[in-house]
């Protein structure tokens, strides 16, 4: 293919950039909903331990959900990116408590 024909099939693929980051934008706004509203789901948890004195920690359940992850986990990214992420809202799911 002659450079005239690159740069042009170039720039017909630069086309779907805006699109993919409109759908990117959209992406990010339903992890973000879905973090609120896992939140949400968090706190009526820790009022219902609460209310029935049973501790609001609970390090096996912790590790079931972590566990139950990796084995739905498919890619693209590595486990290991995906875990650092799942341990940061159990962390900050454990701070609502305080």
């Amino acid at each position: 293919m002659n450079a005239a024909r690159q740069d042009v099939a170039h720039f017909g693929q630069m086309e779907q950039l805006p699109a993919l980051r409109a759908r990117i934008d959209e992406l990010d706004l339903g992890i973000l909903q879905l973090i609120d509203e896992r939140g949400r789901t968090v706190q009526q948890v820790l009022a219902l331990k609460q209310s029935a004195g049973v501790p609001v920690l609970d390090a096996a359940r912790e590790q079931q959900v972590l566990d139950r992850l990796r084995r739905m986990h498919g890619g693209p990214h590595a486990w290991s990116g995906v875990e650092r992420i799942f341990r940061l809202l159990l962390e900050i799911s454990r701070a609502l408590a305080r």
